[in-house]
């Protein structure tokens, strides 16, 4: 799918999301429910890579695992040449090379020499500068090469285990009925242009920011984002969207101590839900949580005085190993506690 649009393509994408957002706002519950569950898949719908390019891309990948298992029978079989812009079609297909290149193979070593998988890393990095995300590019330059991607149910299993699903049924409500928050679309427009990631991978439904972002150029779009956020942050959403805003796509990257690190790329309209949900919250959540320390914090060095002594005294002391707090908490606990708050 198309993760981001050339400018003289956003009219385009503004008159497909037309289609299915404007009127959102004087929807009942239901036609908003359903308006929800198109939107989701507009990207899916709309933004679909032609056939012929995403047979490119397999062929591309199927090129890197054939070299990566066959060892090549010459140093020039091994290596794809970056051409020039004059070297392609119009359509974007590289085209064949003289004969006089095919019987010399010295003409290539004034060119620079790229295996493909490099190849394909040096085009995201230049889609990344394009859409100004010079950070993650310049990462993913200088990033390992990553291990073969394989499917595992034992270690899927036991992340099930070391983290259990809870039944999101059984979450606690607040005891209001009315809205617990609510948006402005300037704020929106903003969240959206300065503060959500520049060309991050994305979530399970193809939204990206930089798909979000043509639509706060036009007001009565940017009125409906806003009211769709409101009602996702409120949680009056279709069972179906609420699934969607919550899964994720989860990779298990291997750390240098062997362990593992989930990752997983989030859905868009989730993060931008929390980014405006947190601000809003924020006075109050300082005024909740001023006593509370994270972190080291001051006077750290009278703690580190007192292990001393104890050791010298003593000969030993205790170490406690803790545990990732954040993802041992049950999440009704910390529902209970905030509806339960009347500040």
């Amino acid at each position: 799918m198309r993760r981001y649009l050339h400018k003289c393509e956003w009219p385009n994408w503004l008159d497909v999301c037309r289609t299915a957002m404007l009127g959102y706002n004087a929807s009942a519950p239901d036609e908003r429910s359903r308006k929800q569950v198109a939107i989701m898949d507009l990207v899916r719908q709309h933004l679909r890579l032609p056939e012929k390019q995403r047979s490119r891309q397999a062929t591309r990948t199927n090129h890197d695992k054939q070299h990566k298992t066959d060892p090549p029978p010459d140093h020039y079989n091994n290596t794809t040449v970056v051409r020039g812009a004059m070297e392609t079609t119009k359509d974007g297909e590289e085209s064949v090379s003289d004969e006089n290149e095919q019987q010399d193979p010295t003409a290539h070593q004034t060119e620079r020499i790229l295996t493909a998988s490099n190849t394909y890393k040096a085009r995201c990095a230049e889609t990344l500068c394009t859409l100004q995300a010079t950070g993650r590019a310049a990462a993913l330059l200088t990033a390992a090469e990553a291990e073969p991607v394989v499917f595992s149910s034992e270690l899927v299993q036991s992340f099930d285990d070391l983290y259990p699903q809870e039944d999101t049924s059984l979450y606690p409500e607040p005891a209001v009925s009315a809205l617990l928050v609510t948006f402005d679309s300037k704020d929106v427009a903003k969240m959206i242009g300065s503060r959500l990631t520049r060309g991050a991978a994305p979530g399970l439904d193809g939204w990206t920011r930089e798909l979000l972002y043509p639509l706060t150029k036009d007001k009565a779009l940017l009125m409906a984002i806003t009211a769709i956020l409101t009602d996702m942050a409120n949680g009056n959403v279709a069972p179906e969207v609420a699934h969607r805003l919550r899964a994720t796509n989860l990779t298990m990257l291997r750390k240098p101590n062997k362990k593992f690190c989930p990752t997983g790329a989030e859905c868009v309209w989730a993060k931008a839900i929390s980014l405006m949900a947190v601000d809003a919250v924020m006075p109050a959540l300082t005024t909740c949580l001023k006593n509370l320390q994270y972190g080291v914090g001051n006077n750290i060095e009278l703690a580190i005085d007192k292990v001393w002594q104890e050791f010298h005294i003593k000969g030993g002391v205790a170490m406690l190993d803790g545990r990732n707090a954040y993802n041992a908490i049950s999440r009704t606990a910390i529902l209970s506690a905030v509806y339960g708050n009347t500040t």
